[in-house]
């Protein structure tokens, strides 16, 4: 009898059991949190469905996956309109990998009550374009009012980016300096 309950133990404890519930139960809210933090930057172009688990191919049942699929409304083929992110250009995956690390932060403080958490980037934003640095810092001042941060800390060498920032802290030469003024620091 004992071995029998350490036995349903090990099965509730083990890679199927409360974990795998866990991670399925995240899904909906990581999508939600996801797809706010897409809306707020651009609008409706991207939204994402995040998948924990997907048909196998000899329909036998499902298999454990960590999909996140992205229907783009501007895509101009059919095909290109449901994919992976790992199927999207440089710039545009910079973007939504961004978007899916940052929902997972916003989670991670949900599920563990953190109240007014700092939020630090670094580098994150450098491969984007000029007219992909606003919708980046956008996407940042959503995620902190998401996550009633107070502070977002994120770390670049774009000067199109040390633009958009309410101050700017400058590291070089050994020296530090710090500028709060509205204004491009190059």
């Amino acid at each position: 009898r004992l071995a029998g309950d350490w036995a349903l133990v090990a099965r509730g404890l083990g890679k199927d059991g409360v974990q795998a519930l866990l991670i399925d139960a995240a899904a909906p809210r990581l999508t939600a949190l996801v797809n706010d933090l897409l809306h707020a930057s651009h609008g409706p172009r991207w939204s994402v469905t995040i998948s924990t688990t997907r048909a196998k191919k000899d329909k036998s049942g499902d298999k454990e996956v960590c999909d996140a699929i992205v229907h783009d409304q501007q895509a101009r083929h059919e095909r290109e309109r449901c994919r992976d992110v790992v199927a999207f250009s440089g710039g545009e995956r910079t973007f939504l990998d961004e978007a899916l690390a940052l929902g997972l932060s916003l989670l991670g403080c949900e599920v563990a009550g953190l109240k007014e958490p700092v939020l630090i980037r670094d580098e994150s934003g450098a491969a984007l374009d000029r007219e992909r640095a606003p919708k980046y810092v956008a996407m940042l001042r959503r995620a902190a009012e998401m996550a009633g941060a107070k502070h977002v800390l994120f770390v670049t060498h774009d000067p199109t980016l040390w633009a958009l920032a309410d101050s700017r802290v400058r590291v070089a030469g050994g020296k530090i300096e710090v500028d709060d003024e509205e204004e491009d620091p190059r």
